[in-house]
């Protein structure tokens, strides 16, 4: 048994930590709960009982958890006679298209021209 009086100097004097970036899900998982993995391969959530946390790239979840949100941005598309169409971030008033990207994959899932009626 470890005397926690020889530990107290110890804590003390620890560095400041940093936390590993999946250590709310690595705690769940140590506790029973179920994770689940991006399987980039075949586009979906996949269970997995021995998570790769070490992975740089791997995206894992709580098994259940709701999907990211699909990201929308407002661009401005020109097509430039000597390098062909060109994209451009773009407040709304500037934009003349809305793309979509799939909040888990972050793949285009959708694109459209927006209304320019209106426009100056």
């Amino acid at each position: 048994m470890v005397d926690a009086r020889k530990l107290a100097p110890l804590v003390a004097n620890a560095p400041e930590n940093n936390p590993h970036k999946h250590a709310g899900l690595i705690k769940l998982w140590a506790d029973g709960y179920e994770i689940e993995f991006f399987n980039e391969h075949v586009s979906k959530w996949q269970r997995t009982s021995t998570p790769l946390w070490a992975s740089t790239y791997t995206q894992f979840r709580l098994k259940g958890a709701q999907k990211p949100k699909d990201k929308e941005m407002e661009v401005l598309i020109v097509l430039s006679p000597h390098a062909g169409p060109l994209l451009y971030a773009a407040a709304p008033d500037e934009a003349n298209c809305v793309l979509v990207f799939d909040g888990t994959t972050g793949k285009l899932i959708k694109a459209e021209v927006k209304d320019l009626k209106n426009a100056v």
